[in-house]
């Protein structure tokens, strides 16, 4: 009598085991994170509107943002922020977002650190 309960509980425990090991395999195959980006801020201000917070980072685009903008990226405080507009003032909108190395205190690490959140209005 103990060997058909013995062997029903041992087939009940591989069913179980098979099904969670192809659940947990199943959900890491090809899983890609997926990133989304607002490229507007048409996009800010609709969801504005319609009175939903925005989901995903916002470019700023340097050839016209405020100091406040500016600094809202990382690595950019009020006196960079100055800088930028002060540079812009004097050199006209920034071409490319590599030029953004041409402004004092900007290097290229803190140009890496927020390429993907600026633009300069063509290219988003």
């Amino acid at each position: 009598m103990k060997k058909p309960a013995i062997s029903i509980l041992v087939l009940i425990t591989c069913i179980f085991t098979a099904f969670v090991t192809g659940f947990f395999a199943g959900r890491s195959l090809n899983r890609a994170p997926v990133r989304i980006w607002q490229a507007t801020s048409a996009v800010t201000e609709a969801a504005t509107q319609a009175g939903t917070a925005p989901t995903g980072p916002v470019i700023v685009n340097i050839n016209t943002a405020t100091a406040q903008e500016l600094q809202s990226l990382p690595g950019i405080g009020p006196v960079l922020a100055g800088r930028i507009i002060a540079w812009r003032a004097e050199n006209g909108d920034f071409r490319a977002t590599e030029e953004l190395t041409k402004v004092k205190g900007i290097g290229d690490a803190t140009l890496l650190e927020i390429l993907d959140l600026i633009t300069v209005g063509g290219d988003a």
